[in-house]
Parts: structure tokens; C-alpha cells; sequence
């Protein structure tokens, strides 16, 4: 129920704010928005079926210090799975914290500030 309750504000919010940028209830139905998507997406737990592969990854990563002892870069290649930026962007995450949903929760928000940002210049 909660989830359809915020489709239909996410909804109707599209349509009345569609031609109408301008308006002072944009700015805020927008900040609005963009609490609402990072809630979603980064306080998920255990749902979707790339979860338990971002938690495995992220439980394996190597922190910082230990990522720069590697010999070459097709050792460290053979121990991360991912594409490169992101097993470095894991890494500089796992340095700090060895929680999973925090990998989440700033990814969540980096990307929506991304779409929102684009959203805004256009």
C-alpha cells in the first residue's frame, strides 16, 4: 500500500509539474521526490536479485591500503569481479565502513542527485 500511495504522488506530480518549472511548488515536490527515491533505493535490504552479489562483492573488497599493494593491475583484476571504477568506488566505501547498506545508500544518492540534476537542466 505504501508503495502505491508514492507511485500516485510520484504520478501526479509528473503530470501537474510537467510544462510548469517555473512554479515555486516545483522545487519542492522535487526535493520531495528525491528523499522519496533515496529511501527506496538505499534503504533496501535483501530485495532484488543483485543484492546478495553487491553484499558478496562488498564483504570481499579489499579496503584502500591493501588495494595499492598489488603488483600489477591484472592482480588486483583476478580478485574483483566488477568493472574497475566500481570496484575502486567499493574499495574507497569499504575503507571507511564494513557495512553493506551504507555501499547502497550512496549510491543511491549520488545517481538520483545525477538524475535530478539533469532533470533540473533541462
Amino acid at each position: 500500500m505504501v508503495y502505491f500511495i508514492i507511485f500516485l504522488y510520484l504520478l501526479i506530480t509528473a503530470f501537474k509539474y510537467t510544462n510548469e518549472r517555473e512554479n515555486q511548488g516545483f522545487s519542492l515536490n522535487l526535493k520531495i521526490s528525491f528523499v522519496i527515491f533515496v529511501c527506496l533505493a538505499g534503504l533496501r535490504y535483501e530485495i532484488g536479485v543483485d543484492w546478495f552479489a553487491y553484499q558478496n562483492s562488498f564483504i570481499s573488497a579489499d579496503s584502500l591500503d591493501k588495494v595499492f599493494s598489488y603488483s600489477s593491475y591484472n592482480d588486483y583484476a583476478l580478485t574483483n569481479s566488477f568493472e574497475p571504477l566500481y570496484a575502486i568506488y567499493q574499495n574507497i566505501i569499504r575503507s571507511v565502513t564494513d557495512d553493506v547498506q551504507l555501499l547502497f545508500f550512496i549510491s543511491s544518492i549520488s545517481s538520483i542527485s545525477l538524475a535530478s540534476l539533469i532533470i533540473i537542466i533541462s
